[in-house]
């Protein structure tokens, strides 16, 4: 009988290791949503580039605990939320990062929380997102950030915050979202028009309505530098702004002359050239790709799930508690960090073009926000 309980203790250990390794060579899949040949063409650095050399970096540093990332990328045009969830729960998928705009996200999110899959966004800054205790972490800061940096440029350089707004038809909540963040802090928008089907179409409709105004365009940063273009060919080329996805060089590839002068906020700091900003630069760099918005939402929504899954197998948690449970991160410009709602609480940066070339003009805490 003794010899017996030996034998059966034997067989439990081995059954107990073997589910060990197992477990540690499972890998830990993340999905990576996204519409991925219109961010090929609106940006330069698309985010597939960005999460590869992300998944490389984690894997090559002994992974999480032991174990490997694993990035399932799937093309996805959000049209069929149901679809997609079901993708995600038949693929045992607990996180994805998705570059969706606010328009596409409010789709998934009831089912992100039914199903509590975590979803990291690079996309979505609508404050229709605001303070709810959900399953989505914005790594963008939201809308009312960057209007609120916008004015106190505007303020303290006398500039008009009577608006007439440009905007893309696909992500009108965003645009809602700004326009209604524009008249709390008492501004005004007196004219607003949709670049139509294609930015190469877009013709001011009506010009006198841009007179004595500021010019804010809301569009990804190839679309803002074509219509640019299109605003200098009628004499318009005078205090026009933008906001985050105006953050990448196809701006400068695209807008050109037009482009000079043009000002926008965005979170990330793009003339950054050391510490881990600069790192992943060079990295990009081996691909022959720049750095910009894209990149630096990807790189941080790694780090985020990487302190996430760490401390999910370290203290026996879910995921969303594991992320809960910390507001900061060592991210890629050491000032990340989520308020109680997982809604990003970083620096916000002004830039302008000179001589095709970024420069930073303000926005940050630290510095002047006058030029």
């Amino acid at each position: 009988m003794k010899k017996l309980y030996i034998v059966l203790l034997l067989i439990l250990i081995i059954f107990s290791v073997g589910l060990f390794y197992i477990n540690l060579k499972t890998p830990i899949k993340v999905a990576l949503l996204g519409k991925f040949e219109e961010e090929r063409y609106d940006f330069v650095t698309n985010s597939v580039i960005a999460a590869r050399i992300s998944e490389k970096d984690i894997n090559d540093n002994q992974g999480i605990r032991g174990k490997s990332i694993q990035l399932v990328v799937k093309n996805d045009d959000f049209t069929n939320p149901e679809a997609t969830i079901d993708y995600l729960v038949k693929n045992k998928i607990e996180a994805i990062i998705t570059t969706a705009t606010s328009d596409e996200i409010i789709k998934l999110k009831p089912y992100l929380d039914k199903y509590k899959i975590v979803c990291l966004s690079v996309g979505a800054t609508s404050s229709a997102f605001n303070n709810e205790n959900d399953y989505i972490y914005r790594i963008l800061p939201d809308d009312s950030n960057e209007v609120k940096t916008l004015f106190d440029y505007l303020n303290n350089n006398r500039i008009n915050k009577d608006f007439a707004v440009i905007y893309s038809d696909e992500n009108k909540l965003y645009k809602d979202s700004i326009i209604n963040n524009i008249k709390e802090l008492k501004g005004s928008v007196s004219f607003e028009e949709s670049l139509g089907s294609s930015s190469l179409y877009y013709t001011a409709s009506d010009i006198d309505s841009f007179k004595n105004k500021t010019v804010l365009i809301l569009a990804s940063a190839r679309d803002t530098a074509i219509v640019l273009q299109k605003l200098s060919q009628v004499g318009i080329t005078d205090n026009i702004y933008g906001l985050n996805w105006s953050g990448d060089k196809n701006l400068i590839y695209y807008g050109g002359r037009a482009a000079e002068n043009f000002r926008f906020v965005t979170p990330a700091n793009l003339t950054e050239s050391s510490g881990k900003y600069g790192e992943f630069t060079k990295k990009l760099e081996e691909y022959k790709k720049d750095n910009g918005l894209i990149p630096y939402g990807v790189y941080n929504a790694f780090v985020v799930l990487k302190k996430g899954y760490e401390d999910k197998y370290k203290y026996h948690l879910t995921l969303k508690e594991a992320i809960d449970k910390n507001h900061t991160f060592d991210n890629i410009d050491n000032k990340f960090k989520f308020n109680n709602y997982g809604d990003a609480q970083g620096e916000e940066y002004i830039f302008t073009v000179k001589n095709s070339e970024f420069i930073k003009v303000g926005g940050s805490s630290n510095e002047s926000s006058k030029n």
